[in-house]
């Protein structure tokens, strides 16, 4: 695609890497979101024309520092030196400036910091401070990031870690504090520390130091107790038990102490070893994959730390190393070597429905989000603990995408890939009352899956839409609206949801067209039920007369102020998660009534 510029995090970066890519010419990386580590900074000048770091909290309109990274030698690399219109000062605990080379709190100011915090004066307050050294009108206002640095004596910052427990794993902020305030319940353990711990450059697990109070319960349980109140990303990887926290003489925790994880700690139970080639073969992978060897072929991908992005990875290699089919949808359904190295042999695996668990605690009818998997976590996350969440991805969907472009044949109909997804929810949940989440192209499916649920008398309790266009006749416009967001959804990782080689590549204006002459082809009909209907604020523009509220008389609209993929991340997704609790109340009382 010629692309001159990417901006990604150093995870990201890493995967890249990791699926063999060599370098572009020309290309400009932006690197931003977490830290970024010295090798890996050495990778991209190997690969790229330019590397520059970027650092900045949201807080503050993100980026607030930026620096080319040029000879390196053997110091960190730095942050760079503050943007236009931006001031960046190191404080002391007295909020007096830091001398060069001396370490502080980074505090920044100017046209980027942000008012302060929804209906949260007391954070605000504690945050947000008046600058003792403002020259003028834009820097009368300071935010105190919560981040270590000091200033070089060539003038760039460099970042030194976080003054308080919050920490940053895979793009997410973490308190680690009420993670060990959660473990501090549970009624086998005593008392808790949590840390992030980086075995593998680019790659920081959390680890928990439990005191048991008689012997360390098992941990796929406290895992599951954990559930009940924590996201899946806030979930220790590690569990190492401990007589006692070690503390410094001021008695606090005293981190130096605590032991790296070993393989012996990570074993709860012995491992059973690989009984076969095919295991065999898998488990290697696993283990250059997770870094260990501690694990057997019934353990859990994800219980042994991996994620997501680790997830890709080994799904890469799996197709390079092994010449097999495999997807990602197939390694959330089947977690364990056993259960893998079984999908890869079966070509039914590989076309099956996927219905992945995004959420499973909570109490009710689960809610289904359509035509996606990974894009629907953040939302599930704000969900939890009261609603299971699970994400939906049918194999025809993939016809939309004629990833090699031979042997094409017509994509299927709204209404016959509605019926697919309908089947693939019924086998997880036979009755209603439904609740149907659908974003973008996935609104216009669970639009009709409602119809004909609603004509066989069943209940849909929830039918959110979310930024997706009116099908039929839609705006003059809808051509190029559908472009746009197919590129946006195609670079956010639709591609690997679809979890095939060849669909790394995607044809979007292809897609797009097809997507379109699948929208105008439907023939809706009024929906007599409840809905919700969320657009951002780079949504597409409707006809006048004909926008959802013709086809759903009883619809409640909001609009995000977000573009269309960023309603589904970051404080966006906080206020959608509300506006759907919201609503589900409401349906729940009517119903009552």
């Amino acid at each position: 695609r010629r692309v001159t510029t990417l901006q990604a995090t150093p995870s990201t970066w890493r995967l890249l890497i990791d699926s063999g890519w060599h370098g572009t010419p020309g290309l400009r990386a932006l690197v931003g979101g977490e830290a970024l580590t010295t090798e890996l900074a050495i990778q991209l000048s190997g690969r790229c024309a330019e590397v520059w770091n970027m650092y900045g909290p949201t807080e503050t309109t993100v980026w607030s520092a930026c620096g080319r990274i040029e000879n390196l030698g053997r110091e960190r690399v730095s942050l760079g030196r503050p943007i236009a219109n931006t001031e960046i000062m190191v404080l002391d605990e007295n909020r007096a400036l830091c001398p060069i080379g001396v370490p502080g709190e980074i505090c920044i100011g100017g046209d980027g910091v942000a008012i302060g915090y929804l209906n949260q004066p007391a954070l605000t307050d504690e945050r947000f401070v008046e600058n003792p050294f403002s020259r003028d009108r834009r820097t009368t206002r300071l935010y105190r990031t919560g981040d270590r640095g000091r200033w070089r004596r060539d003038g760039r910052l460099e970042h030194l870690g976080r003054l308080d427990s919050q920490v940053k794993v895979r793009g997410y902020r973490i308190e680690l504090g009420e993670i060990e305030a959660r473990l501090a319940t549970h009624p086998d353990i005593a008392a808790a520390v949590v840390v992030a711990r980086e075995q593998n450059a680019g790659d920081p697990r959390l680890v928990a130091y439990v005191v048991p109070r008689k012997s360390l319960p098992d941990t796929a349980a406290v895992r599951d107790y954990l559930r009940q109140w924590l996201p899946e990303y806030m979930l220790p990887q590690h569990y190492i038990p401990l007589e006692q926290i070690p503390l410094l003489p001021n008695g606090k925790t005293d981190r130096q102490k605590l032991p790296a994880p070993t393989d012996s700690t990570r074993r709860s139970m012995a491992p059973t070893p690989p009984r076969n080639l095919a295991e065999q073969a898998v488990w290697e992978i696993w283990r250059q994959t997770l870094d260990t060897d501690a694990f057997g072929v019934h353990d859990n991908f994800f219980d042994l730390g991996g994620h997501s992005l680790l997830a890709v990875r080994m799904v890469s290699r799996i197709r390079s190393e092994l010449q097999r089919a495999c997807t990602l949808p197939m390694v959330f359904r089947n977690p364990t070597i056993a259960e893998l190295s079984i999908a890869l042999g079966d070509a039914s695996a590989l076309s099956g429905s996927a219905i992945i668990p995004l959420q499973a605690a909570g109490n009710g009818p689960p809610i289904f989000c359509l035509c996606g998997i990974l894009i629907y976590q953040e939302l599930a996350d704000q969900l939890a603990p009261d609603f299971p969440v699970y994400g939906v991805f049918v194999p025809q969907e993939l016809e939309y995408l004629n990833f090699s472009g031979q042997h094409r044949r017509a994509a299927p109909s709204v209404a016959e890939l509605a019926t697919e997804y309908l089947k693939a929810i019924r086998d997880r949940q036979p009755q209603g009352p439904y609740r149907l989440i659908g974003f973008s192209f996935g609104g216009v499916l669970a639009f009709d899956i409602a119809q004909t649920l609603t004509r066989e008398g069943e209940q849909v309790e929830l039918l959110a839409i979310l930024d997706s266009d009116v099908p039929g006749r839609g705006s003059a416009g809808i051509l190029q609206e559908l472009k746009a967001q197919a590129r946006q959804i195609r670079d956010a990782g639709i591609r690997l949801i679809a979890g095939t080689e060849s669909g790394l590549d995607l044809l979007a204006s292809d897609r797009d067209q097809r997507y379109l002459v699948t929208m105008r082809a439907y023939q809706a009909e009024p929906y007599p039920g409840q809905a919700v209907c969320v657009l951002s604020a780079e949504g597409p523009v409707h006809d006048p007369g004909y926008t959802w509220e013709a086809l759903i008389p009883r619809l409640t609209t909001h609009r995000i102020e977000d573009s269309h993929l960023g309603i589904l991340r970051g404080t966006s997704v906080v206020r959608l998660g509300s506006l759907l609790r919201q609503h589900l109340r409401r349906t729940s009382l009517t119903d009552i009534t």
